[in-house]
């Protein structure tokens, strides 16, 4: 199985979808971070489930998950999870964006 490795733009995503879910509903923020981890450590075990997404960058998949959507390149060792932005972003812009 495929070691997942996350960018520190990734983990930056995760903190503020939680930060920005737990203002509403703490527990469900929580439950949701929970959800995404679950399907990134998926992708370990199928690694092109994802569309690729060449626009942004060669090997780069998307992955949906209800209103968010992982980012990621598998390659033979490893997956790296590069963005996790919610889905009504424009993504073409903000997958670039550094905060």
């Amino acid at each position: 199985m495929l070691r997942i490795v996350k960018t520190s733009r990734a983990e930056k995503d995760l903190v503020k979808i939680c930060e920005d879910l737990g203002k509403l509903n703490l527990s469900a923020a929580n439950s949701f971070i929970d959800l995404l981890e679950d399907r990134i450590a998926s992708l370990a075990q199928f690694p092109l489930m994802g569309e690729i997404c060449k626009q942004f960058g060669e090997g780069i998949r998307q992955f949906p998950v209800n209103s968010y959507v992982i980012f990621y390149r598998p390659n033979s060792e490893d997956i790296l999870v590069t963005r996790i932005m919610h889905g009504s972003r424009d993504l073409e812009r903000a997958y670039w964006e550094n905060s």
